[in-house]
């Protein structure tokens, strides 16, 4: 929601996981710093999370408010441009595109821009590398050619005249070979120009907004996705940024997964390669964003669910006074995040636990869904699909279906459920693990009782009381869910 009193916070609805906080420290800072470096040559920051835990978000959010406050701002997304052969051609055209619209009311320096833009191109010219892999082409070609013929013959008979072509061609390679070599040599000093000729103007840039009234520095270059893309694309894209951006008033905020991009740049140069040391040389500073709230997450993770049941088809067994008078509403994500604590799962673990739950409520659609028993089974099923099949078979939880040897903390996945003491408050609490609650199903699937008995009335064991009183019309089959989840744990792919 929009607060007519903070004008920044039209830029961050949706915002579930406080993202807006770690942008506004992260600002704070990169003021700062040019505040008391203006004089240093670029700078790079790598902010460092996992995958999909809103680094996207915030980046792109980011740039909406850097933009409202001023600053010459560029987003630049790196895997939507992983298909194109020369990574530095799409980066600099997508910088000159978004700086452009920038300083469309700024003459002088659009006509910069321009001269920057010119300057780039030139750096860019691969001409070493056309004549390098021509004149190996030709000599690897050679020789191949000679080898084989030698071989097809078995080396018998005199093939000197045979052989005089390649003679001929080997001093042709010779020839080819000198004069790449000379044209390497001129390439690496007009390469070496162009790269600081780019440098340069896109300086002389940051001099003429320095002086324009309106605009605040640093130009702010945000370079996202990057750990999604090929390994040589990553390490090419980064080595352009290193040689043609070092220059005052130009930062580089990349959002990455730091491991994930290492473990990239190791594929390209060998698995003893030190791929995380080998990133330092670009980043001159990390900057990890911490892992969100449990809650939080589990709530941006179900906002995209396609089959969200009611409320009132949502069979929790617990009241609001049980844990603390949370909203109707929060039902879901509070007990998607507790019962992924208590199997110990990962982020990237609950995204594939959230798509199960998705495709397991389209199939439980039009059903009360208890909750607990579903949210139990998918976590187990994402945990190890090996112990669920094991549960379905013998329908136990313990040794004989291997659900013990799962390692967890202690503690986790129990509630603490406030009791009404004899003063009929609402003050003791008594422990239930998830377990147990699981247990309960379980034996329900097995032996359904026939009445109710006077614990029914009491959590967990309400929960089979409202298994015994059906809503007319409607389905309550909590034995297809073994099922269900087995189904819906099928699909795979990406996060949600």
């Amino acid at each position: 929601m929009r607060d007519d009193g903070d004008p920044l916070a039209q830029f961050w609805e949706g915002d579930h996981l406080n993202r807006r906080a770690e942008a506004a420290h992260l600002g704070e800072y990169l003021r700062a710093r040019y505040a008391a470096k203006q004089d240093e040559k670029g700078f790079v920051l790598a902010v460092n999370a996992e995958w999909g835990v809103g680094k996207t978000f915030m980046l792109t959010k980011w740039v909406e408010q850097l933009r409202f406050e001023k600053h010459p701002v560029v987003y630049f997304d790196a895997w939507a441009n992983d298909f194109t052969p020369e990574p530095l051609v799409a980066f600099i055209a997508d910088v000159n595109e978004g700086l452009e619209g920038e300083f469309k009311h700024i003459p002088a320096a659009k006509k910069l821009l321009g001269e920057w833009l010119k300057a780039g191109k030139r750096a860019l010219v691969p001409t070493l590398k056309a004549v390098a892999g021509l004149a190996v082409g030709q000599a690897t070609g050679a020789a191949i050619h000679e080898a084989y013929t030698a071989w097809s013959d078995g080396g018998e008979g005199n093939h000197e005249a045979a052989r005089e072509p390649y003679k001929l061609n080997a001093s042709r390679v010779a020839e080819q070979l000198t004069k790449a070599v000379s044209a390497a040599l001129k390439e690496h000093t007009n390469t070496r120009k162009a790269i600081t000729a780019c440098r340069d103007k896109l300086a002389l840039l940051v001099e003429h907004l320095q002086k324009t009234p309106g605009v605040q520095l640093p130009i702010y270059i945000m370079v996202d996705e990057l750990d999604r893309c090929r390994p040589d694309y990553a390490i090419q894209l980064l080595e352009g940024i290193k040689h043609l951006f070092g220059v005052p008033g130009v930062y580089f905020v990349v959002g990455t997964n730091i491991p994930q991009l290492a473990h990239s740049v190791a594929v390209v140069y060998g698995d003893k390669f030190d791929g995380a040391r080998y990133l330092k040389r670009f980043f001159d500073l990390e900057y990890s964003l911490p892992n969100p709230d449990g809650e939080l997450f589990a709530k941006d993770l179900l906002q995209s669910l396609m089959c969200r049941p009611d409320d009132e088809n949502l069979v929790t067994g617990m009241r609001p006074e049980f844990w603390g008078n949370k909203k109707v509403t929060d039902y879901l994500s509070f007990l998607f995040a507790h019962y992924a604590t208590g199997f110990s799962l990962s982020l990237r673990d609950q995204h594939g636990a959230a798509r199960i739950l998705d495709a397991a409520l389209l199939g439980l659609k039009g059903q009360r869904v208890h909750i607990h028993f579903l949210l139990f089974l998918v976590m187990l099923y994402q945990r190890s699909p090996t112990i669920y099949h094991q549960v379905d078979l013998f329908r136990v939880l313990g040794s004989q279906s291997s659900y013990d040897t799962l390692k967890r903390p202690p503690g986790a996945g129990v509630f603490q459920i406030l009791q009404l003491n004899n003063n009929n408050a609402w003050s003791e609490k008594k422990s239930v693990p998830i377990e147990s609650i699981a247990g309960q199903y379980i034996e329900y699937i097995q032996r359904p009782p026939k009445t109710r008995d006077g614990n029914m009335y009491t959590f967990p064991q309400n929960l089979m009381g409202i298994l015994l009183d059906p809503i007319p019309g409607q389905r309550d089959n909590v034995a297809e869910y073994f099922d269900v989840v087995r189904l819906a744990g099928r699909f795979s792919g990406n996060p949600m």
